[in-house]
């Protein structure tokens, strides 16, 4: 449950996997590491944290999902999308190739004659996207 900016050990320890028959176990959280109780964070031995992927990297997770767009337009989905995970970027490609396949089936103009989207309908998702993002963000800490 999120309190105040933080998530209960209660709440963690829910909805964590169950302890493999050996004995040990391995927690991993993907929240950030400031929303969780500090008694929490105490009790980890390791803490292992990955940075958001850079220009390029975005670029390349985009060219995984969009193959057929063109190296400029990934360049400008990558460069539209700082501060995206990986996870955000494949979210944003497969909200467009839904969004885009049920224009097809509805047989909408902008849809006719192209089987696959082209780069503007990925900046839309993006956008809405981010506007989603922000509206549901929770506070910032100190303001």
């Amino acid at each position: 449950m999120w309190h105040g900016g933080t998530w209960t050990v209660r709440h963690i320890c829910m909805h964590a996997p169950r302890a493999p028959p050996h004995g040990t176990s391995a927690w991993y959280l993907r929240v950030i590491s400031q929303d969780l109780d500090p008694a929490l964070l105490s009790r980890f031995q390791l803490r292992v944290t990955f940075p958001l992927p850079d220009t390029h990297a975005r670029r390349d997770i985009f060219r995984t999902y969009a193959r057929h767009l063109p190296d400029d337009a990934l360049g400008e989905l990558s460069r539209r999308s700082a501060g995206a995970s990986g996870r955000d970027i494949r979210d944003v490609c497969e909200a467009t190739d839904r969004r885009w396949a049920a224009r097809r089936v509805r047989g909408e103009s902008v849809a006719v004659g192209l089987k696959l989207p082209p780069v503007d309908e990925y900046v839309a998702s993006l956008s809405e996207r981010g506007e989603a993002q922000r509206a549901h963000a929770p506070p910032v800490r100190g303001t």
